[in-house]
């Protein structure tokens, strides 16, 4: 009689420790109702080996129990007879369809004791699939456009959610486009951005120019449109930058006085000893040392100044009410900046920074309406704080 070899019998040890796990956890599966993962975990295995009687037994009460339960819902929801669940009973189908192509390729499946065919009782879904698809496409069509008519902008965006869905099943469905397209526009919210003027002073005609070059680009999104071009459109918000007032400041103009000095290499001498003699090297040459001395300048450091600052609020209003919703206070700095300097006296006793300030020159002081026209464009990125903020609000 033969035996086996060490690594025979590892072989097979590790084969029954594989097999043993699996199959416990599909067991348990199935004790637990997950049928689909008991299927799952069972086909996994008879795809390598279809002589697993246990893996058989296994699939084939899981396959009828699941099968079961899903018949039986499907009768459930078509005795209700409630149009909505088509959908539902739909995915049921192919639910369906999908479990019995995981199992046809494995089939005939056999099983040892007793020695039978197992038994997987499979259902053309076929038919059923393209019957209940048109009766959902025809609740999804029927529902949108009943949403549409209400006139909602949130029924509107429930409408293109359901149109959407129409169209993946039947792509040219009636006239499914045009509805999509209609739901669009009745569920997106317009906002108009403009600028009102309530300084009581006329203004520089760029600074309204300057908040109409706001980039929306990045704010739109589905369901929200800004504009700062009007045109045929209807809006459903405004978001009026309200200019309340400018302040500018006088004209700054202040000196500051200071000497500027520095020690520099001036020649050389011969060093001496205390009693006035030649010092000498241990070479016997006369040892040398540098001459230093100080020079200065006066400098004249002149510093300009000028700030303005822009208020305003953001009001966003409601176009049909004709009621501010909200009203954020915001406002915008321009500040003026010169520095140069003049100096009498030497040249090289200036540090590199005075140095640059002798280049510099006197800049005429901006005017307020420049002033004003530059603080505008510190307005913008508020504006596109306070949409952030608010999406919700004008979505809702």
């Amino acid at each position: 009689m033969k035996t086996l070899s060490t690594n025979g019998m590892i072989a097979i040890l590790s084969a029954i420790l594989l097999f043993l796990p699996s199959c416990k956890v599909a067991e348990k599966a199935l004790r637990k109702g997950d049928y689909d993962k008991t299927i799952d975990l069972t086909v996994s295995k008879l795809h390598r080996n279809q002589n697993k009687s246990k893996q058989v037994l296994l699939l084939e009460e899981a396959f009828a129990k699941v099968n079961k339960r899903d018949l039986d819902r499907i009768a459930f929801l078509n005795k209700e007879g409630q149009p909505e669940r088509h959908q539902q009973i739909l995915d049921i189908y192919y639910r369906i369809s999908k479990r019995q192509n995981k199992i046809s390729p494995l089939l005939p499946l056999y099983i040892e004791e007793p020695s039978r065919q197992a038994k997987f009782e499979m259902i053309n879904t076929n038919e059923a699939i393209v019957a209940t698809k048109k009766k959902a496409a025809e609740f999804l069509y029927v529902k949108g456009k009943k949403l549409l008519a209400q006139g909602d902008k949130h029924d509107a965006r429930r409408a293109f959610d359901l149109l959407t869905e129409l169209r993946k099943m039947y792509p040219s469905f009636r006239d499914v486009d045009t509805q999509i397209h209609n739901a669009r526009v009745k569920g997106t919210t317009h906002v108009r951005v403009k600028s009102k003027n309530s300084t009581g002073t006329i203004l520089p005609s760029e600074i309204d120019q300057n908040l109409k070059r706001l980039d929306l680009s990045s704010l739109n999104q589905q369901w929200l449109s800004f504009y700062t071009n009007p045109g045929n459109n209807a809006f459903d918000y405004e978001l009026v930058i309200n200019l309340k007032r400018i302040e500018v400041s006088p004209e700054h103009l202040t000196e500051r006085l200071y000497k500027a000095e520095k020690e520099i290499k001036d020649g050389w001498e011969y060093a001496k000893t205390e009693d006035g003699r030649v010092m000498v090297d241990s070479l016997g040459k006369k040892v040398k040392q540098d001459l230093y001395r100080m020079i200065f300048a006066d400098v004249v450091e002149v510093s300009q100044t000028k700030q303005g600052r822009l208020h305003a609020t953001i009001d966003i209003i409601n176009t049909a009410s004709r009621q501010i919703v909200k009203s954020y206070p915001v406002s915008s700095n321009a500040d003026f900046s010169n520095i140069f300097a003049t100096f009498h006296g030497n040249p090289q006793a200036l540090d590199c920074d005075t140095e640059e300030l002798t280049k510099r020159r006197f800049s005429p002081f901006p005017s307020s309406e420049q002033l004003a026209i530059q603080a505008s464009q510190g307005l913008k990125a508020s504006v596109l704080d306070v949409v952030v903020d608010n999406k919700r609000i004008l979505l809702d």
